[in-house]
């Protein structure tokens, strides 16, 4: 396997919570919480999810969920992305929150947050080694069947792997599916299906969804006009993206942005 599975810290932070923490927590992005107390809950589409005191929780990326708390309580959260996991392969394996517990002692996550946040290298790396490591501790309760496909997904010799690099490399350039095919020396017909076989989705809607997580991350971590963002990643205008962005993720990119920025002054 070679290191095409990473991670990549967005933001951290140290803060208190109590009975105000009310949020959706639907987002292209991995998040792990650990709190220092009991007394808040995650509901979820099949219950309600208890966060235990002192252990990291990780939630998926892209699930629907609601964070309640009943009390007041220091939350610690990093919002992190994973590149080289196949979007179907996470929504496939991880349906809820799983509790990931780690090597890592979780109070060293101090020196990763508080008011200095992510900009010391130091920081952003405890950070990153935090959030790696309780993935990998959410990955070793998966069963082999799972892992078999994740292997195979990430070793050397995928033919779809110029097609992806590609993808990320010119996001916000006008991407052929038959441009892609070449890159891979197949049809277009036999490459768009090998891609619906390994990652759930058409290139097309792959594309779509990974230019949503990118203009998703832009918004609530720069301050950046919205149409700069549509355009920098790869929509043809700020309608366009609007619509796009509202159909995926419930709200406007607007809304979506008031709505993130507010939630990470107080909580996450």
């Amino acid at each position: 396997m070679t290191d095409a599975v990473h991670c990549r810290v967005l933001s951290c932070n140290q803060v208190t919570i109590g009975t105000s923490w009310n949020h959706r927590l639907c987002n292209p992005f991995w998040r792990l919480y650990i709190n220092d107390a009991d007394g808040a809950w995650i509901k979820t589409a099949t219950g309600v999810f208890a966060i235990p005191a002192r252990k990291p929780v990780l939630l998926p990326p892209w699930g629907d969920f609601d964070g309640r708390c009943s009390r007041t309580l220091g939350h610690v959260y990093i919002h992190f992305d994973v590149h080289g996991m196949p979007p179907q392969w996470i929504r496939k394996n991880f349906h809820r929150p799983v509790v990931a517990v780690s090597a890592i002692v979780p109070s060293r996550i101090a020196h990763a947050s508080g008011a200095a946040g992510l900009a010391l290298p130091s920081s952003r790396l405890r950070a990153q080694s935090l959030a790696c490591d309780a993935l990998a501790a959410a990955l070793d309760q998966l069963p082999e069947a799972a892992i078999a496909m994740l292997h195979e997904h990430v070793t050397d010799g995928d033919p779809l792997g110029l097609a992806v690099r590609h993808i990320e490399e010119l996001l916000a350039s006008h991407l052929e599916v038959s441009a892609l095919a070449r890159l891979c020396h197949l049809s277009t017909d036999h490459f768009s299906l090998l891609f619906k076989r390994r990652f759930g989705q058409t290139p097309a809607r792959y594309i779509q969804e990974r230019r949503i997580e990118r203009a998703a991350e832009r918004l609530l971590t720069t301050d950046e006009d919205i149409s700069a963002i549509a355009a920098a990643c790869g929509f043809a205008n700020r309608y366009h993206f609007t619509r796009v962005f509202a159909l995926r993720m419930s709200c406007a990119p607007a809304n979506y942005r008031r709505q993130g920025r507010v939630s990470d002054q107080s909580s996450s």
